[in-house]
């Protein structure tokens, strides 16, 4: 079953150190659901979900996320079930990630492509927009704090 969460990062991406050689990186998102109660006060309840993310987009995602980031995520849902050192059996749902990216619902980010080989995409100097050439800004200072 897929599943689309809203949320925000609780903690910074998190690689772990996997037995095969693809990248595994582990998310934690809050999502938070806010109501008003029949006495006209607020409450909110939060949950938090772990997300695993494998290969290039683990590795995308460690290099682009941070702690505290809105982010909307797109995946399927696993069972994931353990006995921990007390002999006690656990049991944890988490979402393979397929999907992650920054809600720009919330705010602004500047996207990089990066090549299969691993190289950064130089951007081109400008682009064409309906016959109109528009260039992009020269330096970091044009753009608000970039992912």
């Amino acid at each position: 079953m897929d599943v689309t969460l809203k949320g925000n990062l609780g903690v910074y991406p998190e690689k772990i150190d996997a037995v095969t050689s693809t990248t595994l990186v582990k998310l934690r998102v809050a999502h938070s659901m806010r109501r008003k109660e029949a006495s006209g006060e607020y409450s909110s309840e939060t949950q938090w979900f772990t997300v695993k993310c494998f290969g290039q987009l683990g590795e995308n995602a460690l290099a682009s996320l941070s702690k505290g980031d809105p982010v909307l995520v797109r995946g399927r849902i696993e069972t994931e079930s353990w006995t921990n050192q007390a002999g006690q059996g656990r049991t944890q749902v988490v979402i393979i990630a397929s999907h992650v990216g920054i809600d720009l619902s919330t705010g602004i980010a500047r996207f990089q492509r990066v090549r299969r080989d691993g190289e950064e995409a130089e951007a081109p100097a400008s682009v064409t927009v309906m016959d109109t050439q528009v260039p992009y800004p020269d330096g970091e200072a044009d753009l608000p704090e970039a992912v």
